[in-house]
């Protein structure tokens, strides 16, 4: 194996490679990338047990040469120190039985040369990135982003419940259906297509924090996002030169949508918001003093008739004084059941989240159901997009 290739391509690729790869000391393969090199391109794996990359990169005589094929296991993390202390120059890479020389052979100032001791390739895990073309659904780059800040916060990061730990993907008349939950508020949000889709009625579930690594490696890049089901349990997604592959969870998820339809149908107490931030910033104000509470409580209370809206912070810590906070921009949009007084306890945690994924709003509609029940919060500048949250209580 020989190949000539500029230091500030291979480095870019490296930084994203080593997302995701791992130091174990059991699994030491799982800290290395496997480097092929075939006629007209070369290829770099990495995995870390549970996410798997794959990028080639053709040859083009402005920044790679191939001059003979072969493959290589090289550990990541010593590639990206050497790479990051380079200029953008011509490296030369020449495996000679078992060690990989790296130098700077067109270099006349500074002449350097490493000689790296490989890995056996067979201890590499083979990783089937197999492109099913009859199950391939394409989306707009800002998906994984709207997920990321949106939806994701609403999962299960509790191993107690593995279903729930995943975004659900739920495809169903010509649209795509998003949810997470964690049993105490449950955030949606569906997509279109313009394109008909070849399959219908198709749910999966994709591990969090795995589109979470997949966006902050893929950030950069513009192109649409390619999803293959290989079968239930893989999933190849497709960006650019970059393949990945991850095993989805498996199991039930809930059915959120007899959940939602319940929760639509009963009766609640509308109360728009006319100033988004300005509503968060009195939120997470309130809540100062209350700071070394694990999860600070926070009360809405609102008068209708005296037309008052008020933001107090339940501590359990009585010492450290009190907070009520005075909103004015709102608006009470009356139905039948309305009270003279409401009183609703929120976990701030929850309401601060599921009001920051209208952060692009300025106005959002509290849907207050009484008697206890699921608060959803929608606005008309984000269709699609719904969150839902449990109170702990109301008067």
């Amino acid at each position: 194996m020989k190949i000539e290739i500029k230091s500030s391509i291979l480095f870019k690729i490296i930084k994203k490679i080593i997302k995701i790869t791992i130091s174990n000391n059991t699994y030491e393969e799982l800290s290395c990338f496997l480097l092929e090199v075939e006629k007209e391109k070369i290829i770099l794996t990495a995995s870390n047990g549970n996410l798997s990359l794959k990028y080639e990169l053709n040859n083009n005589e402005k920044y790679l040469k191939i001059l003979n094929i072969g493959s290589v296991l090289i550990n990541t993390k010593i590639i990206y120190d050497i790479f990051s202390k380079l200029e953008d120059e011509w490296i030369l890479f020449e495996l000679k039985i078992n060690n990989l020389i790296i130098s700077n052979f067109k270099n006349d100032n500074n002449d350097f040369i490493f000689k790296l001791s490989t890995m056996t390739i067979e201890k590499f895990p083979k990783i089937n990135f197999n492109k099913n073309i009859k199950n391939k659904v394409s989306f707009n780059k800002n998906l994984l982003q709207n997920i990321n800040e949106q939806i994701a916060f609403a999962t299960n990061t509790n191993n107690n419940k593995p279903a729930l730990s995943g975004i659900n993907f739920k495809f169903n008349d010509q649209k795509l259906f998003v949810t997470a939950t964690d049993g105490y508020c449950l955030a949606k949000k569906w997509f279109s297509f313009e394109e008909k889709l070849e399959f219908n009625n198709k749910e999966f579930n994709i591990p969090v924090h795995l589109l979470n690594e997949i966006d902050k490696i893929t950030s950069d890049l513009n192109s649409n996002i390619n999803f293959y089901f290989e079968n239930n349990y893989n999933l190849i997604i497709e960006i650019e030169n970059f393949l990945f592959q991850t095993r989805m969870i498996e199991g039930t998820y809930p059915n959120t949508d007899d959940i939602i339809k319940n929760i639509i149908e009963k009766e609640k107490n509308i109360i728009e918001i006319n100033n988004v931030r300005e509503f968060l910033k009195i939120i997470e104000l309130s809540i100062i003093l209350a700071k070394k509470d694990t999860s600070p409580m926070i009360q809405f209370w609102i008068n209708v008739e005296k037309n008052d809206f008020k933001i107090n912070c339940l501590s359990n810590n009585d010492s450290i004084g009190e907070v009520i906070e005075q909103f004015k921009k709102f608006h009470i949009v009356k139905s039948k059941s309305l009270k003279e007084e409401i009183k609703v306890v929120f976990n701030s945690k929850l309401i601060i989240n599921a009001l920051k994924s209208f952060n692009k709003c300025k106005k959002v509609n509290l849907k207050i159901s009484w008697p206890k029940n699921y608060t959803i919060i929608d606005s008309e500048e984000e269709t699609g997009l719904l969150q839902l949250v449990l109170p702990i209580g109301e008067k």
